[in-house]
């Protein structure tokens, strides 16, 4: 198995496998991140911040903001699991 990527020109572009990890896990704690701050805003403002708008709409649009965010971010991650 090779530690590297093909260039565009099928050229095989080695790097090291310890800087490959640390920035995998950057990735991932970024991601980790980013998912636990949009899933609490699903809670906290349509509860808190939206509480005083009288029209059921407001959470709604929220809501699919939100949707829309974690289904762009979900196809973003998976990109990731390739073999190649």
């Amino acid at each position: 198995m090779h530690t590297g990527v093909y260039t565009p020109d099928k050229t095989l572009y080695k790097r090291s496998a310890s800087m490959d990890k640390h920035k995998l896990n950057k990735k991932r704690i970024l991601w980790v991140v980013w998912l636990l701050a949009l899933i609490i805003s699903a809670y906290f403002v349509p509860f808190v911040l939206l509480r005083d708008v009288n029209q059921v709409e407001a959470s709604f649009l929220y809501w699919t903001l939100f949707a829309v965010l974690a289904i762009i971010s979900t196809i973003k991650i998976t990109t990731y699991w390739s073999d190649k």
